[in-house]
């Protein structure tokens, strides 16, 4: 049975929070395959952007987005926070700094980052889902597992 919860990624609009200073806000890790990835993922997460707002960590300009958890793969609040790299023209976007779309759903996995949230890698764990069609990674290189897809109902 899913898991109903929300998602706050990121903190309120235009708050800036404090995070660990050993935050990844750049080049994430590498995975050779989902299986490595699912091992380095704390949670996997089904649910629909539903607003961003902007934020900063150690100066540097993130995007926080709140995300309407549909489904999960193990235990995640009624409420997490979960930053991602902003660019400042979507033209310059890449892989690690692909912003995500309002009213889009996606399967995200997420590593704790201190008390809140952040992908496993950026480029390598944001699927975005379809018409129930759950695409490649980002960079293209990884598909979520089918026993990841069975718990979260796709």
């Amino acid at each position: 049975m899913p898991i109903a919860a929300v998602v706050l990624v990121g903190a309120a609009l235009g708050a800036v929070r404090s995070f660990p200073s050993n935050l990844p806000t750049g080049d994430s890790p590498s995975y050779a395959s989902f299986g490595e990835l699912a091992a380095a993922t704390d949670v996997f997460v089904r649910g629909e952007v539903l607003e961003t707002a902007s934020t900063s960590v150690e100066g540097t300009a993130m995007t926080a987005y709140t995300v309407r958890v549909d489904a999960s793969t193990g235990r995640v609040g009624s409420e997490a926070v979960v930053v991602l790299p902003s660019v400042e023209r979507p033209s310059d976007a890449t892989a690690e700094t692909e912003p995500l779309r309002v009213g889009s759903s996606y399967v995200l996995g997420l590593v704790p980052m201190g008390k809140d949230w952040q992908p496993t890698s950026r480029s390598q764990s944001v699927f975005e889902v379809v018409d129930r069609d759950l695409r490649p990674s980002a960079d293209g290189s990884l598909s979520v597992g089918r026993s990841v897809q069975q718990e979260l109902g796709i």
